[in-house]
């Protein structure tokens, strides 16, 4: 009788912390979840350099069919999709502003550039999206932060590649 309540007893407490320690595990699993999704594919492109950051959009469009991708300068490059040149400018967040948006719209009549992209990382106010949309019907396509507003993991699982007019 003395040994079953002895066995009992120690029962009851293993149970009791494997229960906990299960409970340990989930909240640190719940925990590393929430920390790893806050990182957005938009906020790991704003940690590259501007360097880097061209390289990468140089890839992007690459993996998007684009061919024949050159680079003209620090931050911007041309390449060809179905026979037709692009020039694409590459901006992280605290690189593009009202001044240059004109200047690039400016620079596409200007150089008579049919085929413009820009790609940024900035996140637009609403002042910023009438003007980005002005360049949309001046026929110069935006990817803004929204369009990398996902996690990295998304980003590669899903191949969400979004070029468009």
């Amino acid at each position: 009788m003395f040994t079953r309540t002895i066995i009992g007893i120690f029962v009851i407490l293993c149970s009791f912390q494997v229960f906990s320690l299960i409970k340990k595990v989930i909240y640190f699993i719940l925990f590393i979840k929430d920390r790893v999704s806050e990182n957005t594919l938009a906020s790991e492109l704003d940690n590259l350099t501007k360097c880097e950051f061209t390289e990468w959009c140089m890839e992007y469009v690459k993996s998007k069919g684009y061919k024949e991708i050159e680079k003209v300068g620090e931050d911007n490059f041309k390449c060809t999709l179905q026979e037709k040149i692009y020039f694409v400018y590459c901006f992280r967040r605290e690189e593009l502003d009202e001044n240059w948006i004109y200047k690039i719209n400016g620079l596409k009549y200007i150089k008579s550039i049919e085929n413009m992209l820009i790609i940024t990382t900035h996140l637009t106010n609403e002042e910023e999206k009438n003007t980005f949309l002005k360049l949309k019907e001046n026929g110069i396509s935006v990817l803004d932060r929204y369009t990398f507003n996902m996690t990295y993991e998304e980003f590669i699982r899903n191949k969400v590649y979004v070029i468009n007019n």
